[in-house]
């Protein structure tokens, strides 16, 4: 399949939205959402089709993540739910034919358990047979542990449980549950991560949060998140304690973006009390967004013929000298995906 996407493919159209109707506004969007989904999936499988990740520049592949197939594994419920099931189905059958890491596989792969199931899940009680309960961290199917890795994240932990939990529900076989559940106690833990990297993933799986240690007036990307968890909380144990806050979070991640001459978001921003929002790592990574005009900028700084590249100084307009070449699967697993969700109707 060849992409005819181009960086004016968007704003050539887009002054057509101001005259219809909000439905058709956002019927639009969507489609023009899936348009950049297919051009960076078309240069996926053109270029790094089995690999972990798409390189946009160089229109090549990286084996980053160990060469387990990366991105067709993060991305089966975006080809799913933009109706993409020839995509869907080659995905799969790819995926059969390879190995996996623990956490992983758990995180992305079991939250699909029509696909999993049979394939993959009861393998993994293999790697929960170890001295504390806790799963190994690196367990290559059909070739046991990596030896020499022993920490395990949070947010691995926690994966495990929500998701063989909601196995147990599905199949009404308890081992799952009780696998995952006996490393509840975090009695052996000596470490934590805190809110951003891989603890970020962890508190997903919260309600609510132990804050400690010393305070850094520095806000992740990772960790806006937040606003959206906590008007979640405030929805599950109905009340209204924690929606404004999260609000708040909200708006501050929407000020990432103005803080750079791009007004692509910076990953990290230093935050003060008299002046404006500063960037302190520049490096935008395609990370999840959820406005128009960010998917927009998106598109003008970012798209090169095979796919999205991220950037390395949000505040340079110099497309071409700033665009690494690089694409973490989760533009396609998540950014798009929420962006394509966000204009959807309530009947999707």
């Amino acid at each position: 399949m060849t992409s005819a996407y181009t960086s004016d493919h968007i704003s050539n159209k887009a002054h057509r939205l101001n005259h219809r109707s909000e439905f058709s506004e956002d019927r639009d969007r969507k489609n023009y959402v899936k348009e950049a989904f297919l051009h960076t999936w078309s240069g996926y499988k053109k270029y790094a089709w089995g690999k972990d990740s798409l390189k946009p520049m160089t229109s090549s592949s990286s084996a980053g993540f160990g060469n387990w197939c990366a991105t067709l594994v993060d991305i089966l419920t975006s080809l799913w739910l933009m109706n993409l099931k020839d995509e869907f189905k080659e995905s799969v059958d790819a995926i059969k034919k390879i190995d996996f890491t623990v956490s992983d596989e758990t995180i992305n792969c079991l939250k699909l358990p029509f696909v999993t199931w049979e394939v993959l899940v009861d393998k993994l009680f293999l790697a929960f047979e170890t001295p504390s309960g806790y799963h190994v961290t690196e367990f290559i199917i059909g070739k046991g542990p990596i030896p020499g890795l022993a920490n395990v994240a949070l947010a691995a932990i926690r994966s495990c449980q929500l998701e063989f939990s909601r196995l147990t529900q599905i199949t009404k076989d308890k081992n799952y549950e009780e696998k995952a559940m006996a490393t509840g106690n975090f009695k052996s833990l000596k470490r934590f991560n805190t809110l951003v990297r891989a603890g970020e993933n962890e508190l997903k799986y919260f309600i609510r949060i132990n804050r400690s240690g010393q305070e850094e007036n520095i806000v992740d990307h990772l960790a806006l998140f937040m606003g959206g968890l906590l008007q979640y909380e405030d929805f599950v144990l109905n009340t209204k304690d924690s929606s404004n806050l999260g609000l708040k979070i909200t708006e501050t991640g929407y000020q990432f973006i103005r803080s750079t001459s791009t007004h692509l978001a910076p990953d990290s921003i230093y935050i003060n009390d008299i002046g404006p929002l500063v960037p302190e790592s520049k490096t935008n990574y395609l990370r999840p967004e959820s406005r128009w005009d960010i998917f927009k900028t998106f598109k003008k700084y970012s798209i090169t013929p095979s796919g999205f590249a991220e950037s390395e100084n949000t505040q340079s307009t110099d497309i071409k000298d700033n665009q690494l070449d690089y694409m973490e699967s989760f533009w396609l697993a998540e950014a798009l995906k929420y962006l394509y969700l966000i204009y959807s109707d309530d009947s999707f």
